[in-house]
């Protein structure tokens, strides 16, 4: 019994911590080359921004601000391996199928209703599956797109092309396919992130035909935010993320158990898991320090859940 009041107390204290804590996006006017611009935001704040879903794009158009109407750099660089991705990013999926049998000139993905995969060049035209996260429903697109022209109809429409990482989805894309060929959610690319990020979240304004090493993304304002490939050497205005150095953030989490928290061992296995989400929100140069409160009756713990909670306050 104790043991699930511990785990009771970390799920309940990690998403308090999370709601709380920001996601800044640093704008500099100043133009310069993208390394120069790594070493500016590595030197100053986290690093060059990484935008991994399409709040993280309205928050980017948010700290660009109205004044500026041209492009800036994120960090994101052409590098590396290609390597098989979902459009829509979550931490910890998988890709069901097994990968070494595609192509290695072909770099998006069909399914067919009989549940295989084959990989085709991603201007083919097939009709598509999307996946709606609101509703959590898969829908047949039957117009004939590009995988390109699929994922954004999909993300505008719905939430994102569908993924298959378990035979609970295999079996939902399956049914939603109707006997046809559909585009899902896998694809491929060399694209890499500045701060070693796996997020696969991608925010093309175009197509994207292979590019020469030494490439790397801006986001376009004209382009409501979308990506566009540059080579590196471009001297660009650019996006930071993280807290500024030096900067004071003061949060406030509480806490209502049973468990002990003067236990050294319960309180240790806590700051270890609060500490990774903070360095995962992209903060440095911080202090956590314990205030553990008298245990409260149950009545009162009933009062104390109307009040508004330490982020708003």
């Amino acid at each position: 019994m104790e043991q699930k009041g511990v785990q009771s107390l970390l799920i309940s204290g990690l998403c308090a911590l999370c709601l709380c804590l920001p996601h800044e996006y640093h704008f500099v006017t100043e133009p310069k080359t993208w390394a120069e611009a790594q070493r500016y935001c590595r030197d100053r704040h986290t690093d060059l921004a990484t935008v991994e879903s399409m709040a993280d794009t309205a928050s980017l158009l948010s700290a660009l601000g109205l004044s500026h109407d041209g492009r800036a750099w994120i960090g994101l660089e052409m590098g590396g391996v290609p390597k098989w991705k979902w459009s829509l990013y979550r931490e910890g999926d998988t890709i069901l199928w097994s990968t070494g049998g595609f192509p290695g000139f072909e770099h998006c993905v069909v399914m067919h209703s009989d549940g295989e995969a084959h990989s085709y060049y991603c201007d083919a035209r097939f009709p598509s599956v999307c996946y709606n996260e609101a509703s959590q429903s898969y829908a047949l697109v039957p117009e004939v797109m590009s995988w390109w022209e699929a994922q954004r109809y999909c993300r505008d429409n719905h939430t994102d092309l569908a993924s298959v990482t378990n035979d609970a989805q295999k079996s939902a894309v399956v049914e939603a396919a109707q006997d046809h060929y559909v585009w899902t959610g896998l694809f491929r690319d060399s694209w890499a992130w500045s701060n070693q990020s796996p997020s696969s979240f991608r925010q093309w304004a175009e197509p994207q035909a292979p590019v020469e090493p030494n490439t790397c993304a801006a986001t376009s304002v004209v382009h409501s935010g979308k990506w566009e490939p540059w080579p590196c050497s471009t001297s660009l205005p650019f996006l930071c993320y993280g807290a500024s150095r030096g900067k004071l953030f003061l949060g406030k989490m509480k806490i209502l158990t049973d468990s002990d928290l003067t236990d050294h061992v319960v309180s240790d296995r806590l700051l270890q898991q609060i500490n990774q989400i903070i360095a995962n929100q992209g903060l440095s140069d911080y202090k956590l320090r314990w205030s553990v409160q008298p245990k409260i009756s149950l009545e009162k713990e009933e009062v104390k859940k109307e009040e508004p909670g330490f982020c708003g306050a």
